[in-house]
């Protein structure tokens, strides 16, 4: 889903594109910094119309907790705070350099930076960080939400790895094996070659946490997370807003690439605000953007576009993110090649693109599972139809094929997912129910805040139950090349029958799983980027996913929001650079 030089201006990156003035024109802020500022004076309002997943960065998968958290959690290494592709190269943050790989990139080390504090003083170490990647839920601790590479990755045969801490002189004995520390130095013996595991470094789980505070609190830690970056979490409300302040104990000093300078003398993020409200608090300058990152309303994007004032302060980026459709595979009739395949020749593309805003504001048609911004992508487009608007006749021959062979199992109740605080996500899924009902499946929307996925699109005895087997949702890589798109998107790492799977097709394979194995062992990046798309092709052929759009997202900025610009890396503005006027 996602990753520095710092801006000498304050509160962002350094920008190889330069600055421009507020209001500065329309996809402005896509190459350059728009309204550069260097006060810190002004009160940010930043809003969402969904909830953050969680404040905590070891339960969280989602790009917009990614990309806000850094705020109050700064992470081993980083993405570069610069506009467009420039944002998707990494430097060290808490970290004095990025890794050190030996025996193959099967061992890797960094050093923590001395002189970092937590909000409330205590010293940040080595120990803090390798207890808050042990915490995640990768090793099974009640700890859930986030990704879990380092439990794919790791080496590990210790049986108290995930337990939560109740004393920071545990903390030794709860680590993974493959997890040592000396002084400041973190070591990570791996079970396998991971040629890009720096990207690992960028993920909000090598945030420290504070183990001199205290036992850990667990799920409660979300409602009182400790800062480690330049503002602190003064108050939070998980579905209302949350309040951060300058951090008292934050030094510059410990940040030479100025990833986290102190840009606003507050900021509020408010949650759960309807999406049409939103956009009318940013052209009138109550809120300076829209966390969400989904774009404005389509009822808002023709009177924006329409007029040269509000156009001046839009923007329609390539987020790097890909709007597409899950099929469970494990749940009759979905379970047959044949029942998939009629879906990916149903879907009428140039009628989903236009209902969701049309390629300003919604996307390109999609045809692959890789998007064009990330490493791996080879154009190509298995189910192709003329004009992308789908093959009925086609499509009802493989659901009449696939009935047969179903027999007695054959239920056509195939509902589809649509998440209710995002009206664009509402209107594909009314489509896609409408074409899937037109080849012999009776479908219907069910509907739910994106908030609450993981336990109901991503728990699967939800989607049985409620006959949910077509999930339509958005995904951005967790880092731009092919493994960090699809490894937990459609890889076995993804699948979890209990709660918060990210895999919704529930699909895993042998095959698929050697491409990205092979990959990963793979130092050569052109030979990498093949064994990406030989993945991605399989999938395909096994139409585990129906590609939708290459989303694009027309955002807006007030304009008197300072320090704006597009970041590749998160699919969206900094919104850790973001300061106020006035």
């Amino acid at each position: 889903m996602v990753a520095a030089v710092g801006l000498t201006l304050a509160a962002c990156g350094n920008s190889s594109g330069g600055s421009s003035s507020a209001g500065a024109g329309y996809n402005a802020a896509l190459t350059s910094v728009v309204n550069a500022s260097s006060s810190t004076t002004g009160n940010v309002v930043l809003e969402d119309a969904s909830a953050l997943q969680s404040a905590d960065p070891n339960a969280t998968y989602d790009a917009t907790d990614w990309n806000v958290s850094r705020l109050w959690a700064r992470t081993m290494l980083a993405f570069d705070e610069q506009p467009g592709k420039a944002s998707n190269s990494i430097t060290e943050d808490l970290s004095t350099g990025l890794g050190k790989s030996s025996n193959n990139n099967q061992t890797w080390t960094y050093t923590v930076r001395d002189g970092v504090k937590f909000s409330n003083g205590d010293p940040v170490t080595a120990l803090d960080v390798a207890y808050s990647i042990s915490r995640s839920g990768g090793w099974g601790s009640i700890i859930t939400g986030g990704p879990s590479y380092f439990k794919e990755y790791i080496n590990n045969t210790n049986t108290k790895a995930g337990t939560l801490e109740t004393s920071a002189s545990q903390v030794p004995s709860l680590l993974p094996s493959g997890i040592t520390v000396s002084g400041q130095t973190i070591t990570f013996k791996l079970n396998q070659p991971v040629s890009d595991f720096d990207y690992l470094m960028t993920l909000p789980e090598t945030a420290p946490f504070d183990i001199q505070a205290g036992a850990d609190q667990g799920t409660s830690y979300a409602n009182h997370v400790i800062s480690s970056s330049s503002y602190e979490v003064q108050s939070y409300s998980p579905d209302s807003q949350m309040v951060l302040v300058p951090n008292p104990n934050y030094s510059s000093s410990t940040d030479p690439n100025n990833l986290h300078k102190v840009h606003a003398a507050k900021i509020t993020i408010k949650v759960n605000v309807s999406q049409t409200t939103i956009d009318q608090d940013i052209l009138h300058s109550r809120a300076q953007a829209d966390i969400g990152a989904v774009g404005v309303d389509t009822s808002s994007q023709g009177t924006i576009l329409g007029n040269p004032t509000d156009k001046a302060l839009a923007d329609d980026p390539v987020d790097g993110f890909e709007d597409y459709l899950a099929l469970n595979t494990q749940v009759a009739p979905l379970d047959n090649l044949d029942c998939r395949q009629a879906i990916e020749y149903a879907i009428n593309k140039a009628q989903v693109q236009s209902v969701a805003g049309g390629a300003i504001g919604a996307g390109q048609i999609a045809t692959t599972i890789i998007p064009p911004t990330v490493n791996g992508y080879v154009d190509t487009n298995v189910y192709a139809t003329g004009g992308n608007i789908g093959d009925v006749s086609k499509a009802k021959g493989l659901v009449s094929s696939c009935q047969t062979a179903e027999g007695s199992k054959w239920n056509p109740t195939v509902n589809v997912s649509a998440f209710s605080d995002q009206p664009k996500n509402v209107d594909m899924s009314n489509a896609i129910v409408t074409e899937l009902n037109a080849i012999g499946f009776t479908s219907s929307v069910k509907q739910f805040k994106f908030s609450n996925w993981g336990t109901t699109i991503g728990n699967f005895s939800w989607e049985k139950s409620n006959r949910v087997l077509v999930a339509n949702a958005a995904w951005g890589p967790d880092f731009p090349d092919g493994n960090g798109f699809l490894q937990f998107m459609v890889g076995s790492a993804g699948v979890n029958y209990s709660s918060n799977a990210s895999n919704y097709s529930y699909w895993s394979d042998n095959t698929f799983m050697g491409y990205l194995k092979q990959a990963e062992e793979t130092s050569d990046s052109s030979a990498r980027n093949a064994l990406w798309a030989k993945a991605d092709a399989y999938a395909l052929q096994q139409a585990v996913i129906v590609p939708l759009l290459d989303a694009t997202a027309l955002d807006v900025r007030s304009k008197n929001a300072t320090n704006v610009y597009f970041m590749d890396a998160y699919g969206a503005y900094d919104f850790a650079a973001i300061g106020a006027t006035g």
